[in-house]
């Protein structure tokens, strides 16, 4: 909604900026402290965040949006409207398939990486899934199943890969063991199964698990991990005054 308003008051304020005839020296002054004001955004987030600095932005939007908009100011309004609808109709009625990879975590010859997945799910409307992908040195295979919510990977020191998901409103740790495809026959872009090897009751039992396995420590069982955090926790109510 925050974005909607930023989009739609800039709009606006291009039309009217720009009626009855394009001002040219004022536009331009517009686009350089809107394109400027963009690029040091990211220029400051590539900097403090390297990994996850802003690419295109808000402010890069509004920049964009106002150089392709501008050859629609002075059509006649249906022109307009009808380019809005296009745009619409191709954009958010029929969603296509995305997806947006995590970091990469490696050990034993053997990455991997959790990928989130929007898939179309009906006519207006998206399925986020998490994905794991395993690579053993020739090419990401994928992993299945699917879950609703997962942890980042865990590569253990055998090479096999754990991770924590969320399906059917259970945490559980899967793993799946990321072997050679050439050594087993199989296609490098063939799929991976990977097999739920406990069950906890919440990501945060998952998660303490899998820092468990990244030490090199065995997975603890549910009933074991959950009389590991009660006594933890009344150690810590004994210990507060």
């Amino acid at each position: 909604a925050i974005a909607f308003a930023f989009l739609f008051i800039a709009g606006v304020a291009l039309v009217l900026a720009n009626r009855p005839d394009l001002r040219p020296r004022a536009f331009a002054r517009r686009l350089a402290i809107v394109g400027g004001a963009a690029g040091l955004v990211s220029l400051g987030t590539w900097l403090i965040f390297p990994g996850s600095w802003v690419f295109f932005g808000i402010l890069h939007c509004i920049a964009a949006a106002s150089v392709a908009a501008l050859p629609l100011l002075f059509l006649p309004w249906p022109v307009a409207l009808a380019a809005a609808l296009a745009w619409f109709l191709g954009g958010e009625l029929f969603p296509r398939a995305k997806s947006l990879a995590g970091s990469s975590v490696s050990g034993a010859g053997v990455s991997a990486r959790v990928v989130l997945w929007y898939t179309p799910d009906g006519l207006v409307s998206e399925r986020a899934q998490w994905r794991l992908e395993v690579d053993a040195g020739t090419g990401a295979r994928r992993v299945e199943p699917a879950w609703t919510a997962a942890t980042e990977p865990v590569v253990a020191a055998d090479g096999t890969v754990f991770i924590g998901g969320l399906a059917s409103g259970s945490w559980s740790i899967w793993s799946v063991r990321a072997s050679n495809p050439a050594a087993d026959g199989a296609s490098p872009a063939s799929t991976l199964n990977a097999t739920a090897v406990a069950t906890f009751s919440d990501r945060l039992e998952v998660e303490r698990q899998l820092a468990r396995i990244a030490a090199g420590l065995p997975i603890q069982s549910a009933d074991v991990a959950k009389a590991a955090r009660e006594l933890l926790l009344r150690a810590g109510d004994a210990a507060t005054p």
